[in-house]
């Protein structure tokens, strides 16, 4: 991950798959972003995710490796799902 979220015991998280709502709520606090706002957004990435994942599948060339396509798209669903 390019960037890293506001951890909420100590320190930052870097790792995509050890973050949770949680840390995406302290980073907007940390930043002075609205809670309630942030949620939304949230809750608006959750909604979308799927939509996303079949409008980037349908673009992708023949050629890219199914099992590895899959990997990350069950990936970023996983974690969506970490987010509700």
């Amino acid at each position: 991950m390019a960037m890293s979220l506001k951890s909420t015991v100590s320190g930052r998280k870097k790792l995509w798959h050890k973050i949770n709502i949680a840390h995406f709520l302290a980073t907007a606090k940390e930043a002075g972003f609205s809670e309630n706002e942030m949620k939304q957004i949230i809750e608006e990435f959750a909604d979308t995710v799927s939509l996303a994942i079949d409008r980037a599948q349908s673009k992708l060339p023949n050629e890219i490796d199914q099992q590895v396509r899959d990997q990350i798209f069950e990936g970023i669903m996983k974690t969506s799902k970490k987010l509700c």
